[in-house]
C-alpha cells in the first residue's frame, strides 16, 4: 500500500519537473549569451535577479545541459565553449590589436568589449602571428633582445633611464626589467652587447 503512494508521488514529481524546466528554459532564453561559464553567469545573474549556476546545474544535471537546453554554442570534448577560431581571432586583432600592450590591459579591454582573453589569443595564434598583426611580443629570446637594443642604439648603449623612456613610448620595445632578467643586470647587457 505504501508502495502505491510512493509511486504516485514519484510520478507527480516527474510530471512537475518538465514544466519547471520549461520555465527555466524560457527564463534563460533572453540571457543565453551570458551562459558562457558558471562564473561569468553568476556575475551577470546578480544584477538581473536570475538563478545561481548551482541551481541551474541541479535542475538540468550539468552546466553543459543548461547551455544545450537554450541552444547556445557547441561544446568541445573538454566541455569548453568553442567560440573563437583562428580566423575570428585574426579579425579581432586586426580591429582591436592596438589595445594588446600587456596581459592585464588586454584582459580588461577584452572583458569590457566581450572579446577573447589573452590566453585564447595565444592558443589560437603563434607569437609570431600575433606580433605581425599587433607589434606585441610575449616572448623575447636573448638574441632578439640584442637585435632590438641594437636597432634603437646601434653604437652606444642606452642608460636604463633612456631605455625606460623609450619603452614607455614604443609598444614593441621590451621593458628594462625584462632586459635585466635576460642579462643578469643592466651592466651585464652593456658588456654583452657593446663591450666586445
Amino acid at each position: 500500500m505504501n508502495n502505491e503512494s510512493d509511486k504516485s508521488t514519484e510520478q507527480g514529481k516527474r510530471s512537475n519537473a518538465q514544466p519547471e524546466l520549461t520555465h527555466y528554459i524560457e527564463l534563460l532564453q533572453n540571457h543565453k549569451e551570458y551562459l558562457t561559464s558558471a562564473r561569468e553567469w553568476n556575475e551577470y545573474r546578480k544584477e538581473n535577479n536570475l538563478p545561481h549556476s548551482q541551481t541551474l546545474i541541479k535542475k538540468f544535471g550539468s552546466w553543459n545541459a543548461v547551455k544545450e537546453s537554450v541552444g547556445t554554442e557547441r561544446v568541445n570534448e573538454r566541455h569548453r565553449p568553442v567560440k573563437y577560431n583562428k580566423e575570428t581571432v585574426i579579425n579581432i586583432l586586426n580591429e582591436h590589436g592596438r589595445h594588446l600592450t600587456t596581459k592585464l590591459d588586454w584582459d580588461k579591454y577584452a572583458k569590457e568589449h566581450k572579446l577573447p582573453n589573452y590566453t585564447v589569443l595565444f592558443k589560437r595564434l603563434s607569437d609570431e602571428e600575433i606580433y605581425d598583426l599587433t607589434g606585441y611580443r610575449r616572448v623575447f629570446s636573448k638574441e632578439l633582445l640584442v637585435q632590438i637594443i641594437k636597432d634603437y642604439y646601434p653604437t652606444t648603449p642606452p642608460t636604463i633611464r633612456e631605455w625606460r623612456e623609450l619603452a614607455k613610448n614604443e609598444k614593441s620595445a621590451p621593458s628594462a626589467s625584462l632586459i635585466i632578467v635576460h642579462f643578469g643586470s643592466w651592466k651585464g647587457m652593456i658588456e654583452s652587447i657593446y663591450d666586445k
